[in-house]
């Protein structure tokens, strides 16, 4: 049973390791269980292991998902069985690489952690790139820096080299007690940990004295707090509005800002097509004479449906009817609306059904992805504001750092997250979310403004900092309505990672593809 204990330990401790509960240091010990649970076991053991700790992590993190009213328990665990396949894919692989291949843990274990990470997240429809051990240490900024140079994976590699690095110190220490001791054996852990952690803390040192630029933004960000359950219903689509409106309203009152941001989906509706919404936004800005970033949803025209049904096979499948976009729309006082952005990656199953005519889905999914008939945006906007220039990931694409890197690309000074989390109600997810906002503002250094209807709406600075966040006067984020004003500063630099991408990863990637090589031909030999 000490196997089992050990790789069930892990779980538990990356758990906590991550939000609400964010006790980030147990990410540094919390994979050395594991590592040792699976050493000497035979491959197919280690696998099992490996497995039943990783689904039991991936259950534990993302137990919020079951608020959501169509995720079945079901789903849920067939979720969590899926995701661990990965750490059963990485016990098996460690165990067999340790049986032909002498090597310590701190040189195998990082780099196919990592490569598993990345394919996780870059699975087609299927990926799913969150908890991420790199997630841990979102509050942490003197790690957090080597992100511009690796993206989240390099904070991930340090966390596992650190477990690592424990586990061979572990196993070390027990040879010496029966009788094998060679202190060279201590020098491959000591020094690779040692530089490691020397690097990694210097440089971010470094980056955190380097002062922020001067130009900044004035923004305000409105979080409604609208109900799912009412969020779309005609009734009151009209209070919900005006909801936001007071908001915006009152935070003009206390202190006017350049732009205002309202969170995704706040305008449920088109504002091309629905006169009566289009009417209260146009008295709104002549009011208060602000640009007002919004979420809205917009309909795409009908070639568009018919030429996305015959070429990508995504969405309404056999209609011919009108779908929609889920859009972000820059609406300025007496210029209308300027500039849209249409989201470019929809979320699966959420937004639309994956491979809806190749694969058997049950009908309930079919059903919902009639009712939404969600298409895909094709341009990577970039919306100038008087000179000033930024870019929007609505909700699901700020977990893709390709996509943050293309808008900077493209000339974007600051980024803005638009999200509704008001699916998930008062659980770890919005937290999550925002861990993973930090790392969008670290790997392409600009600032990051998180408006979420439900919280948690925040500014994130360009070296990752949580500057300010929308809270009521007992200190509540979450399920609260409120405003929030706040300069956002304007960076044109670009970072390792905004320009080259992952890098890093195709480096442990190669790393891995030779230790892999070597150990098949040792193995062949025997």
């Amino acid at each position: 049973m000490q196997p089992v204990l050990l790789a069930l330990s892990s779980s538990l401790l990356l758990i906590f390791a991550f939000p609400t509960l964010d006790c980030s240091l147990l990410a540094w010990v919390g994979l050395a269980p594991l590592l040792l649970a699976t050493a000497e076991q035979p491959c197919r053991r280690a696998f099992a292991l490996a497995f039943a700790s990783g689904a039991s992590f991936f259950l534990g993190v993302f137990s919020w998902i079951l608020t959501v009213a169509s995720f079945t328990v079901l789903d849920f665990v067939a979720c969590g069985l899926f995701l661990g396949l990965y750490v059963g894919t990485f016990g098996f692989v460690l165990s067999w690489l340790r049986r032909n291949i002498r090597l310590p843990f701190c040189l195998i274990a990082p780099p196919l952690w990592i490569t598993l990470e990345y394919l996780r997240a870059h699975a087609g429809f299927l990926s799913f790139p969150l908890g991420l051990l790199g997630h841990t240490q979102y509050r942490s900024p003197l790690f957090t820096q080597i992100a511009a140079l690796a993206g989240v994976y390099g904070v991930s590699f340090l966390v596992v080299m650190t477990n690592a690095a424990l586990a061979d110190l572990f196993w070390l220490w027990r040879r010496t007690r029966e009788g094998d001791w060679a202190w060279k054996r201590l020098l491959t852990p000591v020094v690779m940990l040692g530089c490691m952690w020397s690097a990694t803390l210097s440089y971010g040192w470094w980056m955190l004295t380097t002062p922020l630029p001067e130009e900044v933004l004035k923004v305000t960000v409105v979080q409604g707090n609208i109900s799912q359950e009412q969020k779309w219903k005609r009734e009151f689509r009209k209070r919900n509005v005006e909801t936001q409106v007071e908001l915006t309203r009152e935070a003009h009152r206390r202190e006017p800002a350049a732009l205002t941001i309202w969170p995704e989906s706040s305008v449920p509706g088109s504002l091309a097509k629905d006169w009566s919404l289009a009417s209260v936004i146009g008295a709104l800005l002549k009011e208060i004479n602000t640009p007002l970033l919004l979420g809205s949803f917009e309909k795409v025209p009908r070639e568009r449906v018919e030429q996305t049904q015959q070429t990508e096979q995504i969405g309404p499948t056999g209609q011919t009817e009108e779908a929609w976009f889920n859009s972000a729309s820059l609406a300025v006082p007496r210029h209308g609306i300027p500039g849209r952005y249409h989201k470019v990656r929809l979320l699966p199953f959420g937004e639309y059904l994956p491979l809806a005519d190749v694969v058997p889905w049950p009908a309930r999914l079919h059903a919902a992805s009639r009712t939404r008939r969600l298409l895909p945006g094709s341009d990577y906007t970039v919306f100038n504001l008087d000179g000033r220039r930024f870019s929007v990931l609505i909700c699901w694409e700020n977990l893709f750092p390709e996509l943050a890197r293309t808008f900077v690309a493209n000339g974007a000074e600051f980024l803005v997250n638009m999200t509704n989390e008001a699916w998930f109600g008062d659980s770890a997810a919005s937290r999550q979310f925002l861990a993973i906002s930090v790392f969008r503002a670290v790997e392409t250094r600009v600032a990051l403004v998180r408006a979420a209807n439900t919280g948690i709406s925040a500014f994130i600075d360009p070296y990752g900092r949580v500057v300010a966040w929308v809270q009521d006067e007992t200190g509540r984020d979450q399920l609260v309505a409120g405003m929030l004003t706040h300069d956002v500063p304007l960076m044109r630099t670009r970072t390792f990672y905004s320009v080259y991408g992952d890098v890093w990863v195709g480096v442990n990637v190669a790393f891995l593809v030779i230790v892999i090589c070597r150990a098949a031909s040792k193995a062949d030999d025997a």
